[in-house]
């Protein structure tokens, strides 16, 4: 079969790809065309593999495998370096016997059983066959046994017992009959009674439940819909591993405030808020600290810049605000800042760049960098030679020459005019 993968249009307006982000989406269109894809939607994929061929370091790409997992579109086995596109069959599947017959005998190779396991439900929602065989050991792994070894297992427990005696052997068997009538019973009882339990445990999960997305959806003003299995799914694993309502409240409260008005806004859902960060969003610092610190910041950088400029502008600046926030998200310090203001004032001042002095462009994403690459290039370079650079030295030394050369102007005139 040709080794091509076809991506629809549709891709592109679809509602879950528009709210990623440009590196998200290539992550994504990655993982279903890179050179270990198949058919079946699920295969061997190491992430030293992922290394080479998108570029990135191993931290970004467990941050983007963790990131898909959240979003319930992948799944991915350490173990076994496997990984499954759980939508993949939607669009790929084909009802040809020449595709069936490729995917069955990718199946054969899936070493993960859980892995294994999915894809059996799938091939039967798909109607491809009604029952297929685990083939590799490992799938066999979570398969119980059969019923018709279990009776083979039970006779020859009965013909090794056999030479106890009929009346034994009946008196054995009654025995066990009624023992196994009397825990039957209490067995239906422990049953009855853990339903109950569990249908009021149900019954107070949902009220919860709904209770959090009500709170998500008045801070918000969205309209989240307590319905929805993912979002049930994830706030009942938060309640079962012992978080109340109070700390659902807390996250909410926590990320709305870090995230509202920024490009992370729209992360502010249930399937990233109650996912499984949700202890790290509990245990953060007050973001009303946080909020209060980028103003801090922003104001002491633009403060900086309005003194060694002599302009005005204005730290409340919503572009400015931007331009700043996106910088200090990548690590930059305020001294970064400083040091990218004092070089450009040097270089600029006096010059027709003294008009770029300010945030728009010393600020811009895709200089900043090198602006404080140069900066504390000079900067190093003033310090081993007393304060001066080359450059400085040379400017210097030219600006005496054309004073000189004035004074020298103004001392010939002056004498002309005596004489």
């Amino acid at each position: 079969m040709a080794k091509f993968r076809s991506i629809q249009t549709d891709f592109w307006q679809d509602d879950f790809t528009l709210i990623l982000t440009p590196e998200e989406k290539y992550f994504y269109i990655y993982l279903m065309t890179n050179t270990k894809s198949n058919q079946l939607g699920c295969y061997v994929l190491p992430k030293k593999v992922i290394e080479m061929e998108t570029g990135y370091n191993r931290e970004t790409i467990e941050k983007l495998l963790d990131r898909f997992v959240e979003y319930e579109k992948i799944l991915y086995s350490e173990e076994t370096n496997e990984i499954l596109i759980l939508n993949w069959y939607k669009y790929n599947w084909l009802r040809s016997e020449n595709t069936k017959k490729c995917i069955m005998k990718e199946f054969e190779s899936v070493k993960n059983p859980y892995f294994a396991k999915v894809l059996q439900d799938l091939f039967k929602q798909f109607g491809y066959v009604e029952d297929i065989p685990l083939t590799s050991p490992l799938q066999a792994l979570c398969i119980p046994l059969p019923s018709n070894k279990k009776e083979k297992e039970k006779e020859k427990l009965k013909r090794n017992n056999i030479y106890i005696g009929e009346q034994a052997h009946r008196h054995d068997d009654q025995s066990e009959i009624d023992s196994a009538v009397e825990n039957n019973n209490d067995s239906l009882k422990d049953k009855s009674y853990a339903v109950s339990n569990n249908e009021d445990s149900k019954s107070k999960s949902c009220t919860e439940c709904k209770a959090v997305i009500d709170y998500l959806n008045q801070k918000l003003g969205s309209n989240y819909r307590t319905s929805t299995k993912a979002t049930q799914r994830h706030i009942k694993a938060r309640l079962n591993e012992g978080f109340k309502f109070d700390d659902f409240k807390a996250v909410i409260d926590v990320k709305y405030a870090e995230w509202k008005n920024t490009e992370f806004e729209r992360f502010l859902r249930p399937i990233t808020l109650f996912g499984t960060k949700f202890e790290t969003y509990l245990n953060q610092t007050s973001k009303k600290s946080f909020v209060d610190d980028f103003d801090e910041k922003c104001k002491e950088i633009i403060d900086y810049l309005n003194k060694v400029s002599g302009y005005s502008y204005r730290h409340d600046s919503t572009q400015t605000r931007e331009l700043i926030n996106d910088l200090l998200v990548e690590g930059f310090k305020v001294d970064d800042f400083k040091v990218v203001i004092d070089h450009k004032k040097r270089e600029w001042k006096g010059t027709e760049w003294e008009s770029y002095i300010r945030p728009k462009t010393l600020f811009k994403k895709n200089k900043f960098e090198d602006y404080l690459n140069e900066g504390l290039l000079r900067e190093k370079e003033r310090k081993s030679s007393n304060g001066f650079t080359e450059e400085e030295k040379k400017a210097y030394i030219e600006q005496l020459r054309k004073e000189n050369e004035e004074f020298e102007k103004k001392r010939k005139l002056e004498k002309r005019k005596n004489a």
